[in-house]
C-alpha cells in the first residue's frame, strides 16, 4: 500500500459470507415453559426486628430447569462436545449471526443453518425433522425432509461429517 510509511501496517476486517467464521453462536436464554416445572420460593430474612420502618428483605430463588437429556456431537470418530438439553424441542445446525441454534455444528458447509429439529415428547419418545438441503441419516436411513422420524436414544443421527447421539 503506497499510503503507508516504512514499518507501518493496516488491519482490515474480513467477513466470509458463507461461514460465520470463528464467531461462536450461543443460544439465547430459554424462556420458562410449561414443561419445566419452574417454581419460585420466597425466603424472608429475619430483619423485621432491627429494620428501619418495619421493612423486611425478601429474596426470590428460582429453581433452575433440569436437564431432560444430552446430545453427543462426534466428528471423524472423535467426540467434539456433549450438549445438555433443557427444553422439549431443539434446533440443530450451523447457525449464523442472525440464526441461533441449540446444538451448533460448525465447520462444514454441507450443514444448513437450521439442518434439523429434535423434539422430545412427555412419554420420552424422540422425533427428528430434517430441514436441511443435504441428507440427514437416522441409523443409515435418509430421513425425508420436513417429515417427523422416530429416533431412539443412542441411535446414530448423521449430518454430513457429524454424528449425533441422544443420551437420556
Amino acid at each position: 500500500d503506497g499510503t503507508l510509511n516504512k514499518s507501518e501496517f493496516r488491519v482490515q476486517p474480513v467477513w466470509d459470507a458463507t461461514e460465520s467464521g470463528k464467531t461462536q453462536v450461543t443460544a439465547r436464554p430459554m424462556p420458562l415453559s410449561e414443561s419445566m416445572a419452574a417454581t419460585t420460593a420466597t425466603l424472608t430474612d429475619g430483619l423485621e426486628d432491627g429494620a428501619e420502618g418495619g421493612e423486611s428483605e425478601v429474596t426470590r430463588v428460582s429453581v433452575r430447569p433440569s436437564e431432560l437429556y444430552s446430545i453427543e456431537v462426534w466428528r471423524d470418530g472423535v467426540r467434539q462436545s456433549v450438549v445438555p438439553v433443557m427444553k422439549p424441542e431443539i434446533t440443530i445446525g450451523r447457525g449464523s449471526k442472525t440464526t441461533t441454534v441449540d446444538v451448533p455444528i460448525k465447520g462444514d458447509a454441507e450443514v444448513s443453518r437450521v439442518h434439523a429439529t429434535l423434539a422430545r415428547e412427555a412419554d420420552g419418545r424422540f422425533w427428528l425433522t430434517a430441514k436441511g438441503r443435504n441428507p440427514t441419516l437416522v441409523n443409515n436411513h435418509e430421513a425425508p425432509r420436513e417429515e417427523r422420524v422416530a429416533v431412539a436414544p443412542d441411535e446414530r443421527i448423521d449430518i454430513s461429517s457429524y454424528t449425533l447421539r441422544i443420551q437420556p
